[in-house]
C-alpha cells in the first residue's frame, strides 16, 4: 500500500505541477478479530460518504441514493455485479453474507450496509478509538495491546516493533549488494556515510520492507548509530521519491531485483 500510495503522488504531482504530500496520514492496518468485525468495518467504511456534515439531514432515502451513486468508493462493485473493479476482490466479503447458494450476496450486502443508514454505529465507532492496534472484544483488543507491549520491551524502542512481515522474506546481505549495485556503489561502502549519495537510506527501507528487519536492526547493518537516525533517513527517503521521479523509477527496478533473490 505504500508503494501505490508513493507512486500515485508521484504521478499526481507531475501531472498537476504539484510539491509535496497527496495522501493526508500514514496507512494503518489494525488487526481485526474474526468475520463479524470484519463485516462491521466494511459497513463502516462503505457508509462514509453519507457521514458527512453535508448529509448530516437527510432522510434515509436521499443517503441511499448518494450512497449507490457514489462514485469514490469499491461499495458500487459489491452491491453490482456490473460495476465492479479488476482490482477490487469482493468474494471474501460477499461470502460472510450468504447462508445458501439461492441468496443474491450482492443484495444481502446490499440490505446489510444499508440498514446502518437509519443511524450511527456508535458501538463499533468507540471500538476504532479504543485501540489504534486492534478491531474486536475487549479480550481480543487486550491480547493484542499485551503483546505489542511484549515487543516493544523486549526491543527496547517502538522503532522496533513490528506486527507485520512479508510472506516470503529476502536475504539481507543480498539486499544491500542489489542496492549497492544499483548505486554504483561497493557493497562494504554501503556503511559509512555518503554525502550525496541516498543509495544507504534505500537500503535501509528495503532491508525493513524485504528482510523483514526493524529499523534498528536495519541501522546496524548499515552503521548507523541509532534507530533513531534510520528513522529520520526513511522520512527524507519518502518525501524526496514524491518529487523525484527517476529516483522512484529506480528504487522500482531495485524491487524487482530483490523479489528474484533466495
Amino acid at each position: 500500500m505504500h508503494s501505490v500510495l508513493t507512486g500515485y503522488t508521484v504521478y499526481f504531482n507531475l501531472k498537476y505541477n504539484h510539491v509535496g504530500h497527496v495522501v493526508q496520514g500514514r496507512y494503518g492496518a489494525p488487526l481485526v478479530e474474526g468475520d463479524t468485525y470484519l463485516l462491521r468495518l466494511s459497513r463502516y467504511i462503505h457508509l462514509n460518504p453519507v457521514h458527512t456534515r453535508e448529509a448530516e439531514d437527510w432522510d434515509v432515502k436521499q443517503k441511499r441514493q448518494w450512497l449507490r451513486a457514489y462514485r469514490w468508493s469499491s461499495y458500487r462493485g459489491y452491491i453490482d455485479e456490473r460495476r465492479k473493479r479488476e482490482l477490487v476482490d469482493q468474494g471474501p466479503l460477499l461470502s460472510l453474507v450468504t447462508t445458501d447458494r439461492s441468496q443474491d450476496p450482492h443484495a444481502e450486502y446490499r440490505r446489510y450496509v444499508e440498514t446502518g443508514l437509519a443511524g450511527d454505529d456508535e458501538e463499533f465507532v468507540e471500538l476504532l478509538k479504543d485501540s489504534p492496534r486492534a478491531i474486536g472484544g475487549r479480550e481480543f483488543r487486550k491480547w493484542v495491546d499485551d503483546e505489542y507491549t511484549k515487543l516493544r520491551d523486549a526491543q527496547g524502542s517502538l522503532e522496533d516493533v513490528s506486527f507485520r512481515r512479508e510472506a516470503v522474506l529476502r536475504d539481507a546481505d543480498g539486499i544491500v549488494r542489489v542496492v549497492a549495485e544499483a548505486f554504483g556503489v561497493e557493497a562494504d561502502d554501503m556503511t559509512r556515510t555518503m554525502r550525496g549519495n541516498i543509495a544507504r537510506p534505500v537500503a535501509a527501507r528495503m532491508l525493513v520492507k524485504h528482510a523483514g528487519l526493524s529499523q534498528r536492526a536495519a541501522g546496524g547493518k548499515l552503521g548507523y548509530k541509532t534507530g533513531s537516525a534510520v528513522s529520520h533517513q526513511l522520512k527524507f527517503l519518502a518525501e524526496r521519491l514524491i518529487t523525484d521521479a527517476k529516483l522512484g523509477k529506480k528504487v522500482r527496478q531495485i524491487e524487482r531485483s530483490i523479489s528474484k533473490l533466495g
